[in-house]
């Protein structure tokens, strides 16, 4: 049965939760998904191919083939280009440019406005007739739309985890194909020329590496809440196409031959069990529906079995480095992960290739238009390499060091500095990719699990610890929020559950106090507190910190101070505020450019709040506001008083930000994070919440000039 074209589905909405597979938005129209998912960069050069005696573009091309090598393991016949339907999209694919195209927008993914610029047809089979299309009694035709996303072959990944969306691609007679990408943007045709008719499942007969779970709130509709839950096993999909069954008599055994239990439910003529629990890791599946049988395995939930590389000999030794001080440190030792080491490789390459390799140039992000793109952040690159099923469950940072001789010298200055040391010494870290392009390395981190062990650095009996820190070594400058750049070496102590308070002395062999700034990063997205020495510290001596309940001792070097020489710094903005700012009026310039804001900005416990409205907005993020219900329950299933006035969310990119007024309480991308002073609801009924945290959560830098009262926001945009 074929839906009607201009039916629609729904969107998958972008999940910020380190559960999330990929970020992407699905719209459905007739019987294939629309998705604006995932999307491969433009080549520099367009390159054409020649097929049946037409020129297509190689990334339709490279498209088909990846879609076509996905339908060979499932058993299904190959899609072909087809000029008509490359010209409908090549078509597509103009209006939506011509017409600024958004997913945000208000611009319509599927059906084009004959009022817009280079309008040729309302819907996808409008536009499919306009350029010679001929349909016959069986035709059925889909589009979808893809942005936003490091390959167009994670995007189709994205696609087939999501049962609604999966079912017109997994669909047996779908014969002809239509791609094209620009700037950015691509859009996908599939048309069916043939009566309906076959068997086809997913996961395919033999799959390997399959994800274990099914968050279905990456999917809208989502699939799961008809059952009450927000997550699932991964579905397992079976469609007879043209014949299917009004009830589907359905197994599914492990290897030892347990039943799982799950849930079904019909989409057109495809039949999605859900499991009811996830899938346990590297295990085989059996499933049999209406007689037919086939298998599948499981992603192993140690990566190291995912994939194998060899490592050069700096690499090895650079890592046998790293655990060496985290051994000393008492923490658990750390792998090299492959998919890491590429992603490091590949963003080391594009920073050296587009010449980023100083203090003001330098980027966590990639953009698409750059030479060497291989995804935005860190989290994209990695599953552009095929991550994606080893991590879905990590958290990611990333370090980059500039002007280094070696990668042991990158993981010194990182050490050496605070926030860069951070990932380092985290009882959670779990796997690392590094890489040496010329003098720029690039870290990268994967870090997972609820350790709570206390972490510490210097750690306890270390000898030959540096006396100083210059703050302008590293960036963001942690020492401008105190209006200083240099101060004795950077203590820091790291808690799981880290308290919004700590009671804190460091003192010399003597039992003298040595005073100290002290600074919560846990606006930051940091579970640690760093205590900063406000005078070099003494050569060979012995100090001992005391944080809470936690005493431990280091020795300083005999002389002089191993902190680097400080890099090229970045450009200072020029510009005169337009008034004189105070700690009820606190001044903030967002690349450059100073903002009004009403109500006003204000310092309150030590920390910069800002109304909601204004200045997340002019970084190009999206506000939402959610109220408090009138009771939730507890773990008891209680039901009581919310502790939270209203939940805010702050949408920027692949970033999810969520606070609840009136708590410490946060997440970033689903990881908790403590506030260290909670947001709040003014007497005059403004939102207020912290600065910091949340613009350097959507990947900006803050610092703070304390002479004029000013918060400094610089975005890499």
């Amino acid at each position: 049965m074929v839906r009607n074209q201009n039916n629609s589905r729904g969107v998958i909405r972008p999940m910020r939760s380190s559960l999330k597979k990929i970020s992407m938005i699905l719209t459905c129209s007739l019987m294939i998904p629309v998705f604006a998912a995932v999307s491969q960069v433009a080549s520099a050069a367009a390159s054409t191919v020649t097929i049946d005696g037409y020129d297509y573009q190689k990334e339709s091309v490279d498209g088909l083939n990846h879609f076509n090598s996905i339908r060979e393991k499932m058993g299904l016949q190959k899609l072909k280009l087809d000029p008509f339907v490359q010209k409908a999209v090549d078509n597509h694919t103009g209006y939506l440019i011509a017409n600024n195209f958004t997913f945000e927008g208000s611009l319509s993914a599927h059906i084009e406005d004959s009022n817009k610029k280079n309008y040729t047809g309302s819907s996808v089979g409008d536009r499919l007739r306009a350029v010679g299309f001929l349909p016959n009694s069986y035709w059925g035709a889909s589009e979808d739309v893809v942005s936003n996303t490091p390959s167009i072959e994670t995007g189709i990944t994205g696609l087939l985890s999501s049962p609604y969306h999966r079912t017109p691609l997994m669909h047996p007679d779908m014969s002809l194909f239509g791609f094209s990408f620009k700037d950015g943007l691509g859009v996908l045709n599939i048309v069916r020329t043939a009566k309906p008719g076959g068997i086809s499942v997913y996961p395919y007969d033999g799959q390997k590496d399959v994800p274990v779970s099914f968050d279905g709130r990456t999917e809208n509709p989502n699939p799961l809440t008809q059952f009450g839950l927000k997550e699932s096993g991964y579905v397992i999909s079976y469609m007879n196409a043209g014949n299917s069954p009004s009830d589907v008599k359905a197994t599914i055994k492990d290897s030892k031959g347990q039943s799982v239990d799950f849930f079904k439910f019909k989409d057109s003529d495809n039949w999605h069990l859900v499991p009811k629990k996830e899938l346990a890791y590297n295990e085989t599946y059996t499933v049999t529906a209406e007689g037919k049988t086939w298998s599948f395995t499981t992603v192993s939930n140690d990566s190291s079995d995912n994939a194998s590389s060899e490592y050069s000999k700096e690499i090895v030794e650079a890592l046998s480095y790293l655990n060496n001080v985290r051994q000393k440190s008492g923490l658990s030792q750390v792998k090299l992960n492959p998919y890491l080491v590429k992603a490091s490789e590949n963003h080391a390459s594009y920073l050296v290739t587009n010449n980023m390799t100083t203090l003001d140039t330098f980027s966590h992000r990639e953009s698409p238009s750059l030479k060497g793109f291989t995804g935005e952040r860190a989290r994209d690159r990695a599953y552009s390499v095929g991550g994606e099923s080893t991590f879905k469950y990590h958290a990611f940072d990333e370090g980059i060091f500039l002007g280094t001789s070696s990668i042991q010298q990158a993981i010194d200055l990182a050490l050496d500095m605070s926030y860069h040391r951070d990932p380092l010494v985290d009882p959670n870290l779990d796997q690392v990719g590094v890489a040496i392009n010329g003098k720029t390395v690039v870290l990268v981190y994967a870090i997972k699990g609820q350790n709570s062990q206390t972490s510490v650095y210097p750690y306890d009996g270390q000898t030959n610890v540096p006396l100083s820190f210059d703050g302008t070594t590293e960036s963001p400058n942690p020492l401008k929020q105190f209006g200083v750049n240099t101060s004795g070496f950077v203590i820091s102590y790291k808690e799981y559950n880290s308290p919004d308070y700590v009671k804190a002395t460091l003192k010399n062999s003597k039992g003298e106090s040595v005073d100290f700034y002290l600074e919560n990063a846990m606006d930051k997205g940091w579970k640690t507190w760093f205590i900063y020495p406000k005078k070099d510290l003494a050569s060979n001596e012995t100090y001992t910190v005391t944080v809470n309940n936690k005493t431990w001792s280091f020795t300083t070097a005999s002389s002089g101070s191993t902190t680097p020489n400080p890099p090229t710094k970045p450009p200072i903005v020029d510009q005169k505020p337009p008034r004189k700012f105070s700690a009820n009026d606190v001044g903030v310039r967002l690349d450059g450019k100073y903002i009004e804001l009403s109500p006003k900005a204000k310092v309150v416990n030590g920390s910069t709040f800002i109304p909601l409205r204004g200045v997340f907005e002019a970084m190009g993020a999206k506000i939402g506001w959610e109220s408090a219900p009138s009771s939730v329950l507890d773990s008891l299933g209680r039901s009581v008083k919310p502790d939270f006035q209203g939940i805010v969310t702050i949408t920027k990119d692949s970033t999810r930000i969520e606070l609840y007024v009136g708590t410490t309480k946060a997440f970033v991308n689903g990881r908790a994070a403590t506030l260290s002073v909670a947001s709040f609801i003014s007497a005059e009924g403004s939102t207020y919440v912290p600065l910091r945290f949340v613009s350097e959560a959507l990947g900006a830098d803050v610092d703070w000039e304390a002479d004029n009262w000013t918060a400094v926001i610089k975005t890499d945009s």
